[in-house]
């Protein structure tokens, strides 16, 4: 856990990262200014900064510093040089959301505000976690960058071209906030090295919001990979506080257009589909546990097809072939408008009166479907020639 100092006489330390809360009271804090005396450090030299790491057995828990940045400039948490044994996922806290925001230097993908950006600000405290003991950590000159406004708490989200889904979770009940990341461009659905294991040091209100892996793992990044066929992936949410909830489809980047992604609520039996800006309330119950996951997000790719016929304008008792481009095993529904159905993938069909027919392709089911349109028109023989 966290260290205290011994008093006031500690020494801050080069390099070091703290926790201080800051406020005249729980809810609102005026403005005030803490004075830095003395020279700013210049790394002309690297500068380490002080990394532990201790075996205790329990490898999730084991390793995490609370570290800062040393100079007075933002510094690119990618120019960092790290031991072989330590993470390229680095987390800061956001006091608004109450929970910590990643940026995973490997992957180049972050939450909330470190989404596209990797700055850290001048003396920003921030967690890097340790696996073993080439655990070094340093930072020199060529690390700065100009970028004043970047990284969190002080950054914006920025357009992303991978397959990614952004979830977030808030409610009216405070202000506090949480999200995860969904990857399906990496990684697959069991446990590996891409996935970012959700690293929890929060406000005691703050809602929380995880998918797990396959294996069950607790992520607040799961690099699913590539979805061929189907998939339903586990959605946990949790709170402190009871009251309704709102999760929000943040952010859904454009190669994830081949994909149909629908939310179930497996409390409820509501599905929602995921499309950016969707959003979904419910209520949430402060005792309630965490696992099983109250939502599934089920992936399949878009329904393909065309809808095709030999003809469009036909006789009375003139067969019509009708085509729907679709692959072997797709699920396809024909409605001829006479009120006859077929559900083969190229069926013929005669009308047996004149008229304007709608004909309607659905390829798939809800909210997944596809559905096209084509209008048949019958007529008589007059028998002349």
């Amino acid at each position: 856990g966290l260290v205290g100092p011994t008093d006031i006489s500690d020494q801050i330390q080069v390099g070091r990262g703290y926790a201080a809360w800051c406020g005249d009271n729980l809810f609102t804090t005026t403005a005030f200014i803490i004075d830095v005396f003395k020279n700013p450090t210049i790394a002309n030299t690297p500068v380490s900064l002080p990394m532990s790491w201790t075996d205790t057995g329990t490898p999730l828990v084991d390793g995490w510093n609370l570290v800062g940045n040393p100079l007075a400039s933002p510094i690119d948490l990618d120019a960092l040089v790290l031991g072989a044994d330590v993470d390229g996922t680095f987390w800061v806290f956001d006091p608004v959301s109450g929970n910590n925001y990643f940026r995973d230097t490997d992957l180049d993908v972050g939450s909330g505000p470190m989404a596209t950006s990797s700055t850290i600000q001048s003396s920003q405290g921030f967690w890097a976690k340790a696996n073993g003991a080439a655990n070094s950590v340093t930072v020199d000159e060529s690390a700065k960058t100009l970028d004043p406004n970047g990284g969190s708490p002080f950054g914006g989200m920025q357009l992303q071209n991978t397959p990614l889904l952004r979830l977030g979770l808030h409610s009216q009940l405070n202000q506090f906030s949480d999200e995860a990341l969904l990857h399906f461009g990496v990684g697959g659905p069991g446990a590996d090295a891409i996935d970012i294991v959700k690293f929890t040091f929060s406000h005691p209100e703050a809602p929380q919001l995880w998918s797990a892996s396959q294996d069950g793992d607790v992520l607040a990044l799961n690099a699913w990979g590539t979805v061929p066929g189907t998939a339903a992936i586990p959605v946990h949410v949790n709170t402190a506080v009871t009251g309704d909830h709102t999760l929000e489809v943040m952010q859904l980047t454009q190669p994830m257009e081949g994909y149909c992604l629908v939310l179930e609520d497996l409390e409820t039996g509501t599905l929602t589909e995921v499309v950016l800006g969707a959003t979904y309330t419910f209520t949430l119950d402060a005792s309630a546990p965490a696992d099983p996951a109250r939502f599934l997000l089920h992936v399949s790719q878009q329904s393909e097809g065309t809808l095709t016929a030999s003809a469009t304008e036909v006789l009375v008792g003139e067969a019509v072939t009708f085509g729907s481009g679709t692959q072997p095993g797709a699920l396809v529904t024909w409605d001829f408008g006479d009120g006859t159905t077929s559900t083969e993938e190229a069926p013929v069909h005669a009308y047996t009166l004149p008229g304007s027919y709608p004909v309607t392709l659905t390829v798939g089911s809800a909210p997944c479907d596809l559905v096209l349109t084509e209008v048949i028109e019958v007529g008589i023989s007059t028998g002349l020639e």
